[in-house]
Parts: structure tokens; C-alpha cells; sequence
């Protein structure tokens, strides 16, 4: 008998692994550096541009000294009971470096930029053999199962090399292969875009009808998005093309003409290729709201930005695929494999990008049943922030009775644009938080929390008893020693969608331009981490047409 978590160690499992997609990012970077601070700041931006909760490690060394710069993830499970990991942050940087008089590995707590907290390490391990490791001997490409030099666990090391420096990432024998693809929501996004009558974009034979049609485009991406497929496009057999790219998505956040777009109030980049309305056949980038408003530019077509080379869609391979494809062209940022829909009306194509961070227990139907979703979704139609402190503890608190499942925790939202408030309400009648303060200060159901400048200038955290509409009572519960910033949180800066599960909670994140909104559920709801995928009942084929009776024998 085999047993179903045996891990997957073929090609194609590992050509998926996030390992790689980190180690092809701090390549290429500028190694050259020789100070700690800069070798772990390279790393942790590599690491934290696409870490999805199963890669522990992150580092490369340098061939002529044997520097060594390492980040970790503390949330890691093989890292939960490790010394370095104890009382720290989530994330740990270490180091083997010629500026101490020792070749052994010092251990230093960072900030979720990066930045060491202190010079003096957390914790210091023995000597470390740099270039003895099977990873520093190693040509290019994956190494055998080996035994983590820290955990002793087994882990595949993906290993790179530059002229001077060798970059390598642990890669689990639980990361997720390839039936993670049967439960993305790619092809539901794909699906939505299909549905939709897309044929006026086919016709469109000058700028302004191009923009006027794209809507239906746009709200099929948008309404069908949990956050893990930051590229959708389409293309027609005439050779136009529109592809619509999500700003909120890490990975894109700070490009260049995603920062146009958020100084615009705008979340979307639609980039549209037509010979008739512009003449050539280059990719036009035009500004777009998730309403389907396109924002003009001071260009010609109002356009921010044209490609300097020609496009046509009918010579890619995912134009002539369908199904799931490995397409590197769309592999920048982390984006996994791509999903290609071929509708009905044979007119045009769909293809949809997903990130490799896509979590491996996804299942569309259970994340937009769970209240989470729900909850994060409906505040995202209202003004969630509200004007004042009470305006937003009700909000919270209408949205949460609303889809409350038993299985909700806190929900919390923050200001991106202007001073930094940030609002919170906690459930106490919930096991995690029912003998823990605030909770034991009060018989009220929801605990408030609080950072608001106009309403209490010292940027502290404050909480309250709220009532059953969400009303604060009385006097402060508590007030933190410290201000408090909630955009140095991890979930403030995630793109949105669904962070890996960690401990007993898992977070969705709905990031927008001026706000960002989060919801906790327990991972203990609808039975598991998630429920499995229901069984298709499968269509009756046609009944056989009995054959001639055999002759006897």
C-alpha cells in the first residue's frame, strides 16, 4: 500500500515549486554586495516577494569567502520548535560572515522589511561548512533528497550559480504538485470571462469603442477573482487582443504602471491590441477602475503607455492550447501555470494566470461559502472605513452577524492613504479568546479595538466593550504602551485572497486602494482546513447498440 502524502519528487512537481521561483529572483539581483545588511535585505526581498508558507529557507553564498546570508520563515512548521525561532518575529536572517572571527552562523530578528531589529544575534550555531554542503558542490538544477542541515529533515535544494555566488532554496516534500490545479479558482475566472458576449471588442474599430466595451471584460475578472489569478486575457481569431492585470496583486503592486495607477485611484492595467482602432499592433496599457471606467492619460488614445514591439496573440501557445500549460511568458512576479477556455462561440480565447501562491487546499466553493469571504466582500462595498470610530465598529459588527458561521475570530480593516487608523472587533463568546484579555473585561460579545488620529491623537490601541450593533461602552479596556502602525502587518501587505493557514487561523485579505480589510476563520471550519471538493456526478454516454449474437461454439 502507498500512502497519499508520499511526496511527489517527478519533474513536473518540482518545475511548480515556489523554491524555484525565489531562486531565479535573488539571482537576479546584484550579488555583489559585502555588507549583512545588504545580503539579507537581497534575500528577504526574494523571499517575501513569493513566499507561500512552504519554503523555510532562502539563500546563496559567496564562492570566494563563503559568505553566507540566509533568511527563514519562523511560521514555518519544521521551524515552530527550533531555539532562533522561540520568541522571535516571523522572520530570521542568518549570516556566516567574514566580519566575524569565526566561521559560525549568527541568527538575527527581522522586520517585515527586512531590516535587523538589533546587531546582537538572537541566537549563534556552530561552525558552518559552507562550501562542504551538498548544495555549494551542487552543478545547477535540483539536488537529491537530502538532510536539512538545520532541522534534519529531508528537503530537495533547488540550486542557481553566478559568477561569484551559488543561491539555493529547501523546497518540502509537502508542497503542493499538481493537484492543487484541480482546485484552483483559474478556471472559474476563465469560466466568468467566457460567458460574457465579448464579441464588440472583436469589432471595435476605434479607441473609444474599445474602451466603452471592455466592461464586461473587466467585471467577469473582478467579480470572479479571489485573489490568486493576477492576469486575465482574451483573444480573437482576427487577432485582437485585451488583457486585464490586477494592481492589488503583490507581485505588481509597486511596477511602474501600477503606482500610475494607484495615484489615479484606479486597481486595473488593461492592455488591448487592435490594428483597425489604433492602427499597429502593439499592446496599448490604458488605467481602468474595477467598474470597467477607463481613466485617460494625457497620450494619444489616452493611453498610459504603448509597447515598443508588435503583438499577436494567434502565435503564442496558449492561443492554440487548452486546459492547463506551463507558459513562461506570463512567469514574471511568480505567476504559476496558465488556464486556457475555449467558449462556445469559438471567437476568442481565454487564458488565466495563477499565482504560485495559490494555497494547495483551495476550493472555490468553500472559500466564497466561508463568512470571511463574505464578510470582507460586503464591507468592500460600502465606505468600511466609515468617519468616524462608531461609523466603523458598526460596520464591522452588522457585517459580522451577518455571516457569522461560529467558526469567526476577529475582523479588521486599515487605511492605506492618509494617517494609519485601523479598526478591529474581536468575537469573546469564541474559545480562542474567551479567558484572554480584553475578553475577560467584559460580558459583551464584541471587543472593539482602535486606532484612530482624529478621534484619539496619540496613535494608540484602544479597546472597547461593544454592544450587539456595534456602540462602544463606557471607558477603554485597555490602551497599548506603544503606538501602534498597522501597516507593518503581514496580511496589510499581502495582495488579496487567502494567506496560508497558520496555527488554528486562516486569513482573508481583500486589498484595496485605500483600505485594506481582513477576516480570521478558525481552521477548524466546515470540518477541516477546508472541505473537500464534491464528486462530480458524471453524464451518461449513450446506450450501446447491442452486437449480433455469437454463433455457438
Amino acid at each position: 500500500d502507498r500512502v497519499s502524502t508520499e511526496p511527489c519528487q517527478g519533474v513536473s512537481c518540482l518545475r511548480r515549486s515556489v523554491a524555484q521561483r525565489m531562486v531565479h529572483s535573488l539571482k537576479a539581483m546584484d550579488l555583489s554586495v559585502s555588507t549583512i545588511d545588504a545580503g539579507l535585505k537581497l534575500v528577504f526581498r526574494a523571499f517575501d516577494m513569493h513566499n507561500d508558507g512552504h519554503i523555510a529557507f532562502l539563500y546563496f553564498a559567496h564562492k570566494a569567502s563563503g559568505n553566507f546570508y540566509e533568511v527563514a520563515d519562523c511560521h514555518h512548521p519544521t521551524l515552530a520548535n527550533q531555539t532562533f525561532c522561540a520568541n522571535a518575529s516571523r522572520y530570521i536572517g542568518v549570516v556566516r560572515h567574514t566580519s566575524f572571527a569565526d566561521t559560525k552562523r549568527r541568527y538575527f530578528e527581522l522586520s517585515l522589511n527586512g531590516d535587523r531589529f538589533s546587531t546582537t544575534p538572537v541566537y549563534t550555531a556552530g561552525e558552518y561548512p559552507t562550501t562542504e554542503r551538498a548544495w555549494f558542490k551542487q552543478r545547477e538544477g535540483w539536488t537529491p533528497l537530502v538532510d536539512c542541515f538545520t532541522t534534519k529533515k529531508q528537503v530537495a535544494v533547488y540550486v542557481r550559480q553566478t559568477a561569484t555566488s551559488i543561491v539555493a532554496a529547501d523546497r518540502d516534500s509537502d508542497e503542493p504538485c499538481k493537484p492543487v490545479l484541480t482546485r484552483s479558482s483559474a478556471p472559474t475566472v476563465a469560466s466568468a470571462v467566457a460567458a460574457r458576449n465579448m464579441d464588440p471588442l472583436r469589432t471595435a474599430s476605434t479607441p473609444a469603442a474599445v474602451k466603452s466595451n471592455l466592461v464586461p471584460l473587466i467585471e467577469s475578472f473582478v467579480g470572479s477573482n479571489l485573489g490568486y489569478t493576477p492576469l486575465a486575457s482574451i483573444a480573437f481569431d482576427n487577432g485582437n487582443s485585451y488583457l486585464v492585470q490586477n494592481c492589488l496583486a503583490k507581485v505588481y503592486r509597486d511596477t511602474a504602471h501600477c503606482t500610475s495607477a494607484a495615484s489615479l485611484d484606479c486597481t486595473l492595467l488593461v492592455h488591448a491590441t487592435n490594428t483597425k482602432a489604433f492602427g499597429d499592433r502593439k499592446r496599448h496599457t490604458f488605467l481602468a477602475k474595477k467598474d470597467g471606467t477607463i481613466v485617460d492619460s494625457t497620450n494619444l488614445h489616452g493611453e498610459l503607455a504603448a509597447s515598443t514591439g508588435d503583438y499577436d496573440p494567434r502565435t503564442t501557445a496558449w492561443f492554440t492550447s487548452t486546459g492547463w500549460l506551463d507558459y513562461t511568458a506570463w512567469s514574471v512576479g511568480g505567476n504559476g501555470p496558465v488556464y486556457v477556455a475555449d467558449p462556445a462561440s469559438n471567437t476568442f480565447k481565454v487564458a488565466v494566470a495563477r499565482l504560485m501562491t495559490e494555497p494547495a487546499a483551495l476550493n472555490t466553493t468553500a472559500m466564497t461559502q466561508s463568512g470571511p469571504y463574505r464578510i470582507v466582500n460586503e464591507l468592500a462595498r460600502k465606505d468600511p472605513a466609515g468617519t468616524n470610530t462608531a461609523t466603523a465598529f458598526k460596520n464591522l459588527v452588522t457585517a459580522a452577524t451577518g455571516h457569522d458561521s461560529g467558526h469567526l475570530t476577529e475582523i479588521y480593516m486599515a487605511t492605506r492613504t492618509g494617517a494609519p487608523n485601523y479598526y478591529r472587533i474581536r468575537d469573546c463568546s469564541n474559545t480562542l479568546f474567551a479567558t484572554t484579555a480584553p475578553c475577560t473585561k467584559t460580558s459583551a460579545r464584541w471587543v472593539g479595538f482602535v486606532r484612530n488620529e482624529a478621534d484619539y491623537s496619540d496613535g494608540k490601541l484602544r479597546s472597547f466593550a461593544l454592544n450587539a450593533t456595534g456602540g462602544p461602552q463606557g471607558a477603554a479596556l485597555s490602551v497599548s504602551a506603544d503606538v501602534y502602525n498597522p501597516r507593518t502587518e503581514v496580511w496589510f501587505r499581502q495582495g488579496s485572497g487567502w494567506m496560508p493557514a497558520h496555527a488554528q487561523l486562516q486569513t482573508y485579505i481583500r486589498s484595496g486602494t485605500h483600505v485594506a480589510m481582513a477576516s480570521d476563520r478558525m481552521t477548524a471550519d466546515a470540518g477541516g482546513s477546508l472541505p473537500p471538493l464534491p464528486v462530480p456526478t458524471p453524464t451518461p454516454g449513450p446506450t450501446p447498440t447491442p452486437g449480433p449474437t455469437p454463433a455457438p461454439g
